[in-house]
């Protein structure tokens, strides 16, 4: 685990039902960051998605997302699309 892992888990908890970011691999690697709070959707433990080789698996945590707002009935919530956009 590298120290980034270490210390955003002393942080955010393992597991963690909160989502600290959502990117395409590693966040350093981002161009774009979008901070925010109160997500209508919790995503489960957000470490599923994370790989310490690979960073994030934006594709991954995005099929579920969807899944979970399909289950609720609901597509994309408009915070989501303003994001995608």
């Amino acid at each position: 685990m590298s120290d980034f892992e270490t210390r955003l888990a002393e942080i955010i908890g393992r597991p963690s039902g909160q989502r600290p970011f959502v990117c395409r691999g590693k966040p350093a690697s981002c161009s774009v960051w979008i901070v925010g709070y109160n997500a209508a959707t919790t995503g489960g433990n957000w470490w599923r998605f994370w790989s310490t080789d690979h960073g994030f698996d934006l594709d991954a945590w995005r099929k579920d997302y969807d899944d979970e707002r399909a289950r609720r009935g609901k597509g994309p919530s408009a915070t989501r699309l303003r994001i995608d956009r």
